[in-house]
C-alpha cells in the first residue's frame, strides 16, 4: 500500500474518533449540567439545614446571606394562572479552578455574605448525592 494512502486513512480514522469523543463529552456535559440544575434554592437550603451549616457568616457573623440563582424559561410549560412561560430556578454552580474534567466534584455551590462578601463553598457532589438520597427515601416511602 502507498504510504500516503495509509497516512490519509489513519488521519480520517483519527478525525472520526476525535469527533466521537467530542460528541460524547458534550453529551456528558449536558447530563452533568442537568443534574446540577436540579438543585433549587429550597433543596440547597434543606441540605444546609440537614448538615447543620451555620446560618451566620463565618467571617463577620451577619445573617444577611445569599445564594446565587439562575433561571431557565421553559418553552413547553405555561403558568396556568398568568399564561406566562414557567421559569425553572436553580442554584448557580461554579466550576472549580482550571479543571478540564467534568464531574460533580469539579463544581461548587456558594453562599455569599451580603455584609462582608465572605463566600462559603459547598461541593456540588455532596449536595447532589444528598438530594438523590432524599429522593430515594421518598420513593421508598411511597412504595409501601
Amino acid at each position: 500500500m502507498d504510504e500516503k494512502l495509509v497516512e490519509q486513512a489513519l488521519e480520517a480514522y483519527l478525525k472520526k474518533e476525535n469527533h466521537k469523543k467530542e460528541r460524547a463529552n458534550k453529551e456528558a456535559q449536558k447530563k452533568l449540567e442537568k443534574t446540577l440544575k436540579e438543585i433549587t434554592t429550597e433543596i440547597f437550603a434543606s441540605f444546609l439545614l440537614a448538615k447543620n451549616a451555620s446560618r451566620h457568616c463565618l467571617s463577620c457573623g451577619s445573617v444577611k446571606l445569599r445564594v446565587p440563582e439562575r433561571g431557565i424559561i421553559s418553552r413547553d410549560e405555561v403558568d396556568g394562572e398568568t399564561g406566562e412561560p414557567v421559569i425553572h430556578r436553580y442554584v448557580k454552580f461554579y466550576k472549580l479552578g482550571q479543571s478540564t474534567r467534568n464531574t460533580l466534584s469539579d463544581y461548587e455551590y456558594r453562599v455569599i455574605c451580603l455584609n462582608c462578601g465572605h463566600t462559603s463553598l459547598y461541593r456540588s457532589r455532596n449536595v447532589v448525592r444528598w438530594h438523590e438520597q432524599q429522593k430515594r427515601a421518598i420513593q421508598g416511602d411511597n412504595a409501601e
